[in-house]
């Protein structure tokens, strides 16, 4: 009865004599071993031992050892071998990749112990392989802690050809504008309405994508939010009977490392706040901002609440609203709420055109505006200036700050000297020729305001910088 080694090694003598190759029998084996991309080195020396269990050794012509290859999965580093690698189509990588994710069964992976999904399924299990326990499944781990490879990502890019855009014909002609402007039997006006309309049409295309993808990856971010809550409560149910079993934070950390804490916070946060569900299309970022800032408000729709605040009117059937405009309003109110918690009072309309515009509406512009209100100023008209210069910072208004930071800083000097005052032990250590340098600046500064005109008020002074 013949062995399954000894069974391969007859199937490795039979492919060989159907190739001619007319090898020695150690040269045979060697040569078997290599798969249909892989060259084998002339050199025998350059064979690297295999497995001890592979099939029984031969000799060569000096009489050492060579052990017969088994086929392997990949070839094993040092070994000599080196790969003519076919190049692969960018879909042939996509569906290899996702032919890997597909062919992950997760449950029999757990149960049985199984490693990457790469193992054959009729391959023999080794007598105490998982045996009391499953083993780590670390090609499932990395693939949930996304590290999706690059190749991967490129390829899906490079067989895309328009199909997330929704339109292959108008990718293709998009990708066709040296044609359409040399076109010389047309005329120029034509060549450039003809181009201007392709680019507003892609454009139009590429927003609805951007809105798409971000609203139905919103609604995946949910999902995963739900199933967190429910193990989490399983995993605390589990608790109650049983005290040696982790905590839910103790037990996540070990076997779902493939989701940051963050991230699983964030998720189920959007699975608990069901007032949020039905704003999915403005993207997880944006949707977790609006559940932050919300929290506090009492009520079951939250968020309803707080459009309603800023009068912001919503209709899901309505096909007037944009998707565009509707986040510039949501977006204006998280910026006045946020200034709010900063004892802030910003104008909504100065805020919301800002942000139309494409301004920086961000905590560097609140630092901004609050730093001006502490010094007397007022925040609103540094806004209207800045939606006047279409959203950047101007030099008039540089000088605004200045004034600002010196009025803030006289203030603080005023409390200081007052404070000195009362304190001789302190005073004394203050030398009279440093204050010299002080009381000179503030008497020129004081002499050169004495020679001018008063400074423009109201609408004009927001403007100065444009009437010069």
């Amino acid at each position: 009865m013949s062995t399954e080694k000894e069974k391969q090694a007859e199937s490795l003598k039979a492919a060989s004599a159907q190739n001619g190759q007319g090898e020695s029998s150690d040269q045979t084996q060697v040569a078997a071993t290599a798969t249909e991309t892989e060259k084998v080195p002339e050199s025998k020396e350059q064979v690297a031992a295999p497995k001890a269990a592979a099939s029984p050794a031969k000799e060569d012509e000096s009489g050492k050892q060579v052990a017969a290859v088994q086929p392997p999965a990949e070839p094993e580093k040092g070994n000599g071998v080196q790969k003519e690698v076919k190049a692969k189509t960018p879909e042939e990588i996509v569906d290899d990749y996702l032919g890997k994710l597909g062919a992950i069964d997760i449950r029999a992976t757990v149960v049985k112990g199984r490693g990457a999904p790469e193992q054959e399924t009729g391959a023999e299990a080794k007598p105490d392989e998982g045996a009391d326990k499953p083993q780590v499944i670390h090609w499932l781990d990395e693939v949930a802690k996304d590290v999706t490879p690059v190749v991967v990502t490129k390829s899906c890019q490079a067989s895309d050809k328009g199909r997330l855009l929704g339109d292959q014909s108008l990718f293709r002609e998009f990708q066709n504008i040296d044609g359409i402007l040399n076109d010389e039997s047309k005329t120029v006006e034509a060549r450039l309405d003809q181009s201007t309309g392709l680019l507003t049409t892609f454009c139009a295309y590429y927003n609805f994508a951007d809105h798409k993808f971000k609203a139905i990856f919103a609604d995946y971010a949910i999902m995963i939010g739900k199933f967190l809550v429910v193990m989490k409560a399983f995993v605390q149910g589990v608790r109650k009977t049983n005290k040696e079993f982790p905590n839910w934070g103790a037990w996540a950390a070990e076997n779902l490392s493939f989701l940051g804490e963050r991230r699983r916070q964030d998720y189920m946060a959007l699975a608990e706040r069901p007032d949020a569900h039905s704003y999915s299309y403005f993207g997880v970022e944006r949707l977790l901002h609006l559940v932050k800032i919300t929290e506090s408000i009492s009520g079951s729709d939250k968020i309803g609440t707080f459009l309603r605040q800023h009068n912001i009117t919503f209709d899901p059937g309505d096909e007037d609203i944009k998707v565009r405009e509707f986040k510039c309003q949501v977006d204006a109110a998280l910026f006045v709420q946020k200034a709010k918690e900063n004892s802030l009072d910003l104008d909504f309309t100065w805020v919301k055109s800002l942000i139309e515009i494409g301004a920086e509406v961000d905590r560097k512009m609140i630092s901004d505006c609050k730093q001006i209100a502490d010094s007397g100023g007022d925040p609103n008209k540094y806004l209207q200036a800045r939606f006047k210069n279409k959203g950047k910072e101007i030099d008039y208004w540089m000088g605004e700050k200045i004034v600002s930071n010196l009025i803030a800083l006289g203030k603080r000097l005023e409390k200081g000297c007052a404070q000195l005052e009362r304190d001789p032990g302190s005073l004394i250590k203050l030398q009279i020729s440093e204050l010299e340098p002080l009381l000179s600046a503030i008497t020129r500064l004081k002499e050169a305001r004495s020679k001018i005109a008063p400074p423009p008020t109201g609408e004009d002074n927001a403007s100065g910088s444009e009437k010069e």
